[in-house]
């Protein structure tokens, strides 16, 4: 674990597998307009807990790579706090997926037996950051487009601060 090319190989490979654990949930899914009933129901499927533990294996992953190099080069390695970083992405991912159940709960409502006399009006229950909230299908769109941005805001930033810890640690390896 001298080599630096190693090392930053290693950090590379452990960088995309964080990358594409992000992606993996909706890699499948086709996103016209005429597929959006599906779509939210794909979505409101998708076990965030899962996405959790995996991201955190991977982080744990990277903390141990660092740590392994810093001892056999015998320099101080700064813990990154990446904990923070997936539980703020996964409330973000929980968001979306609550949304997505309730626009889907809706869409069901309103296809059901005389769901046409229902309408869109009726407010659903929902749940975003811990708290009950009810609302109506356009509501609903409104909140699952700003969780949905939000989300891809929250993606960035892991993959951006996670690569520039990483960053930061190889300029301490390689001096």
């Amino acid at each position: 674990m001298h080599n630096p090319d190693y090392v930053l190989d290693k950090f590379k490979i452990l960088l995309v597998k964080v990358s594409e654990e992000i992606k993996k949930p909706t890699e499948n899914f086709d996103f016209n307009e005429r597929n959006y009933k599906r779509n939210m129901g794909r979505c409101a499927q998708i076990d965030v807990s899962t996405i959790y533990r995996r991201l955190t294996s991977i982080f744990e992953q990277i903390g141990e790579l660092k740590r392994v190099v810093a001892l056999e080069n015998g320099f101080y390695e700064n813990q990154f706090d990446y904990q923070s970083l997936v539980r703020q992405f996964c409330t973000d991912y929980q968001n979306v997926v609550n949304t997505a159940g309730s626009i889907k709960a809706c869409l069901d409502e309103r296809s059901g037996l005389f769901g046409f006399l229902k309408g869109y009006s009726n407010p659903i229950e929902i749940i975003l950051n811990g708290k009950s909230h009810k609302l109506n299908y356009q509501q609903l769109r409104g909140e699952f487009s700003y969780y949905a941005a939000t989300l891809q805001n929250s993606e960035k930033r892991i993959l951006d601060d996670v690569a520039k810890d990483l960053d930061r640690f190889m300029l301490n390896f390689i001096q």
